[in-house]
């Protein structure tokens, strides 16, 4: 489609009007209800008495005023996208604004300013409020011809009138916000949910967001920051990331827009249960708050032995997903062991690098993981799904990879001895990475399937032997111990099996040939085709990896990381492939009998 195709496209979407109002019949819209403000909305827009004053003034004496965009819904009411601010201010000042309750604002009183230093003190006051009124004095009221002459004021209205979903009018307030203040992303995805779903926005997740615990320990927030509703963001990547898997967060274009997207989704679903997550929301910052207080995302010194500094978002992040992912476990253990936990994360190399690296997805990939089960993995309900998630894992890594040769091809003489060592490092992580994610892929989907014993093979068998075995660890080595196995052995096998498989793949921090054979054994593919790769994987990639990481002079030209980089990608291209052969070669006895 070529570029004016596209624009043609686009345009034919958005169908707008203009009109020419009199704030007159802007002030009789509103007071009909056939104009939302959306009140619950208001405490996000940061006017000043002077700012509100000069606008009046600007109505005044003439000065022109940008548009106000409306949207029309389906039942005809406007709802204000652009002009929030400016229709308060005037409502506010004749006295009819009202809060999210239906109470009425206490009507603005003006202050003077350099053209017009006389509205100092000055007040609208309609006739019906006069004879209620003691304070009779004229000289503090607009005159009846100055509010005859401001209700006849006309202001420029676009109303827009689109057929796509409502999350356009998302991008339309983002591009069109004209206001004296601009709005930080999370003020602008406010006014989006209010408008989905106003229930959602104000009955849970503003509420989640004024949960005193909660508060007590974002404690460390500056002010200012308060003031643009920045803890609501803060609820937001509760929720969004103690619900999403990794490849939703891999495959989203920007980090922001994935929050807002998801919490507009979570707006939307009727299947989004809210009581759940209120209630692990509400337990996990009881918990934090009664242990650590308002120190709980501050940075920990162990020589001081002593929190200090402001808050962490990487370390928010990644204890209140952790947490909450494991609320039960976390809520059993000790305090002592939380408070440990929790400063150790200020010792971990991984996060203190992470840390570091600005707001960005890779940091939430690196980073969720460390406290536990942060980060939802994804359901590998059929074949299709392994193989998917198997190639996206591989996509992503081999797109690293050819980044780092572009960049080895590009280098200078000086600098291609550092590109070249950084590969070799590049490369062994994502071999590393990739054996370790598809085998626990593979793992999890069988133990998904519901098989009973007798209906694996030996390798599976023996994985739900461990499983039963890990169960009975206080009478390990005791009769009881060997009458369980001996029971299981003799009448399990019958049994729906119960497969471990979290913390079974272990790549013991060197993935060489020894470590994949025992990978490959655990579940149930033949490692002989691999036997003749032993000296690729531990005598060229291994034995560089850690020279390099050990601070040793260890060298390597392009050609030979071309020859290691092909030769690795082909190893592993070749276990995916051998995965994915279990099914669609209908070879099942890989892991049935």
């Amino acid at each position: 489609m070529s570029l004016q195709q596209e624009i043609e496209k686009k345009a034919k979407e958005i169908h707008t009007d203009g009109y020419s109002l009199s704030i007159g019949g802007l002030i009789s819209l509103y007071m009909d209800n056939e104009l939302d403000l959306h009140p619950e909305f208001q405490r996000f827009f940061r006017w000043k008495p002077l700012q509100k004053t000069r606008f009046i003034e600007s109505l005044l004496i003439g000065i022109p005023i940008p548009s106000i965009f409306v949207y029309q819904r389906e039942d005809g009411v406007w709802d204000v996208i652009d002009g929030v601010q400016r229709l308060s201010t005037i409502f506010e000042f004749v006295g009819i604004l009202e809060d999210e309750t239906g109470e009425k604002y206490a009507p603005l009183r003006l202050t003077g300013t350099d053209y017009l230093p006389s509205l100092e003190g000055k007040m609208w006051r309609n006739e019906e409020d006069e004879e209620d009124d003691d304070d009779s004095d004229p000289e503090n009221y607009f005159t009846m011809f100055q509010r005859i002459e401001l209700k006849r004021t006309e202001l420029d209205v676009k109303i827009i009138k689109e057929d796509r979903e409502q999350n356009a009018r998302y991008e339309l307030f983002k591009r069109i916000n004209t206001g004296g203040i601009s709005l930080s992303e999370q003020e602008v995805k406010n006014f989006l949910l209010v408008m989905i779903n106003k229930d959602f926005f104000l009955n849970f997740f503003k509420k989640l967001a004024s949960f005193p615990p909660f508060l007590q320990c974002i404690a460390s927030f500056p002010d200012s920051v308060f003031e643009e509703q920045y803890e609501l963001e803060l609820v937001s990547r509760f929720l969004v990331f103690k619900n999403s898997d990794t490849e939703e967060i891999r495959s989203s274009p920007a980090l922001s827009e994935f929050v807002t997207n998801k919490m507009t989704e979570f707006a939307r679903s009727d299947d989004f249960d809210a009581d759940r997550e209120k209630a692990i929301f509400e337990r996990t910052f009881n918990l934090l708050v009664s242990i650590l207080k308002g120190d709980a995302f501050r940075k920990f010194d162990k020589y001081s032995n002593s929190f200090s500094g402001g808050f962490s978002m990487a370390a928010y992040e990644v204890i209140v997903i952790g947490i909450s992912a494991n609320i039960d476990k976390w809520e059993d253990a000790d305090t002592d062991t939380v408070k440990t936990k929790i400063r150790s994360l200020w010792e971990n190399r991984r996060f203190k690098f992470w840390e570091k690296s600005g707001d960005n997805r890779e940091r939430i990939l690196h980073l969720l993981p460390l406290l536990g089960n942060g980060l939802v993995v994804k359901k590998i309900k059929n074949p299709e799904d392994l193989h998917n998630q198997l190639e996206k894992d591989l996509i992503w890594r081999i797109k690293e990879l050819n980044a780092i040769r572009k960049a080895i091809d590009r280098s200078t003489e000086d600098s291609r001895k550092a590109h070249l060592r950084a590969g070799v490092v590049l490369l062994y992580a994502h071999w590393e990475g990739f054996i370790r994610n598809a085998a626990e892929n593979y793992l999890r989907f069988v133990a998904a399937k519901g098989l009973n014993c007798d209906e694996l093979s030996y390798p599976f068998i023996a994985l739900a032997l461990r499983g039963e075995i890990a169960k009975d660890r206080e009478t390990a080595k005791t009769s009881v111990f060997y009458a369980n196995v001996v029971e299981f052995m003799l009448e399990g096998l019958s049994h729906r099996a119960k497969i471990p498989h979290k913390d079974i793949i272990k790549a013991e921090d060197n993935m060489k040939s020894e470590v994949l054979r025992e990978i490959l054994i655990t579940i149930g593919i033949d490692y002989f085709p691999y036997e003749l790769e032993s000296n690729v994987i531990d005598f060229q990639l291994l034995r560089m990896r850690n020279a390099i990481a050990h601070g040793q002079g260890m060298n390597i030209n392009k050609d030979q990381f071309i020859r290691l980089n092909r030769k690795i990608i082909r190893i592993i291209n070749s276990i995916k492939l051998t995965i994915r052969l279990i099914f669609f070669l209908k070879k099942i006895n890989f892991y049935i009998q």
